[in-house]
């Protein structure tokens, strides 16, 4: 499919569209990551034209009642900190843009999700799936091009004048080659192509930009589609759940099928709130690293205060779904102090491999961290065994997985079987505290043969 900017050929610029409401403040004051997009459904407006575009909204906090929130598609001017200059200075906006006003009337639960649908016809814009008061201006056509575009989440004294962002969100087809992303702040002309991120967003952080090239096949180097929605979890603190949803990595992206965006639907099963907001522990992590060395991984963290802390679980999966414990580091307790952590994986698989963190308190609380990912590449013997010599114990790390579930024994150095088991596992500890010192050989299903030493 093409990807173009959806425009209104006779569109007339609608002045003032941001000047209105000047003197009103918004009653209650959010901070960056309070809601963020979790969904876009571009493809429906081109089908049936009364029919709306979506977005899907989460709060991360509990929203008050009386809070005026903005919503909008327009792109930013970061270095003049405007809105994108059309030639009119900042203070018009073509009719293909618009901009969303919601004040809630209730306090709405931290967790809820929303599916926001944006209707053109007519000439009229409606917006439905918002508690509260709603209205919009802007839009001739489908709100949402199919070419990409960004949206923004705001707070100001009135639409024009953003003082509080809260969330970015971009999935342009191509805004800035090679990098396809946010527009760096070198290229001084944002446009509808594309926008700069405002002062007080960063990408990865309480931003996504989820963008490719107009004119290949969508691929995780190129993941612009018309419809995404986020795939990771829904349950943990503001802060995990905002570092899981601006990861790329946890959205599903369609060219032509559209996702069931309601909350208790497909992707949002369950009844709202869906999302779990987890009070944050008293541990506070301020960086978590993975770095490839060698033929290990070794996992860096540090906190920059700690209370109740027991310790960390490091786990490791190959997909996000299935995790594996490797170890429990022990944390310091209480520390107001920076305190730095590490653990080396010395057998990672070949492949992806991706770490979290799960921080336990005393009590039993836990939490967990960020996801990190090391693609270790080396060229691997299909089995790693260590330590060798050994004295307790060795374990078997299967590089080449096709020996999983297949046969290993144990022989003395004059062929005599002691020992056979089944690998279960990518790797499997083999006990040999109970054998005499001295050489043993070790035989897989593939015929390879390690020589072991037992000191």
């Amino acid at each position: 499919m093409t990807k173009t900017r959806l425009k209104w050929a006779g569109a007339t610029l609608i002045t003032g569209l941001f000047m209105a409401n000047t003197t009103e403040l918004q009653a209650q004051a959010l901070s960056a990551g309070d809601i963020a997009i979790i969904g876009v459904n571009s493809d429906l407006n081109t089908v049936v034209p009364a029919d709306p575009d979506e977005l899907a909204l989460v709060a991360l906090k509990t929203i008050p009642s009386g809070t005026r929130i903005y919503i909008s598609d327009y792109f930013w001017d970061a270095n003049n900190s405007r809105w994108g200059n059309d030639g009119n200075n900042g203070t018009t906006i073509n009719a293909s843009e618009g901009v969303i006003t919601w004040t809630t009337t209730t306090s709405i639960a931290a967790g809820t999700v929303f599916k926001v649908g944006i209707a053109v016809s007519g000439g009229l814009t409606t917006i439905t799936g918002l508690p509260g008061t709603v209205s919009a201006t802007g839009w001739s056509l489908p709100a949402i091009a199919q070419g990409g575009d960004n949206w923004f989440i705001y707070q100001g004294a009135n639409a024009g004048t953003p003082s509080t962002w809260i969330f970015g969100f971009a999935n342009w087809a191509a805004p800035s080659s090679p990098t396809y992303t946010w527009l760096p702040l070198t290229t001084t002309a944002a446009t509808a192509a594309g926008s700069h991120l405002p002062v007080g967003l960063t990408n990865g952080v309480n931003a996504i930009a989820l963008t490719g090239v107009t004119s290949s096949v969508p691929t995780p180097s190129n993941p612009h589609y018309d419809n995404m929605v986020y795939n990771g979890v829904r349950t943990g603190s503001k802060s995990v759940l905002l570092g899981e949803i601006v990861a790329t990595g946890n959205w599903l992206g369609d060219e032509t099928t559209t996702y069931n965006l309601s909350p208790g639907g497909t992707q949002f099963p369950g009844a709202n709130p869906v999302f779990t907001i987890a009070a944050p522990l008293p541990v506070s992590l301020s960086s978590f690293t993975a770095t490839p060395l060698n033929n290990a991984v070794v996992l860096n963290w540090i906190t920059a205060t700690e209370k109740n802390n027991a310790g960390f679980e490091v786990e490791r999966s190959t997909d996000g779904k299935e995790w594996t414990a490797l170890d429990f580091v022990k944390g310091m307790g209480a520390s107001t102090q920076s305190t730095p952590y590490a653990y080396t994986d010395i057998s990672p698989l070949k492949g992806q491999n991706l770490y979290r963190l799960n921080q336990k308190d005393f009590d039993g609380k836990q939490e967990y961290s960020k996801v990190v990912k090391v693609q270790m590449e080396w060229s691997a013997t299909p089995v790693y065994v260590y330590p060798n010599p050994g004295k307790e114990a060795i374990h078997i790390r299967l590089n080449d997985l096709s020996l999983l579930h297949s046969e290993v024994s144990l022989y003395t150095s004059y062929g005599e079987q002691i020992k056979n088991m089944t690998l279960s596992a990518a790797q499997t500890k083999l006990d040999i505290s109970n054998l005499s010192a001295g050489t043993y050989l070790l035989k897989f299903a593939d015929g390879t043969v390690h020589k072991v030493i037992k000191d």
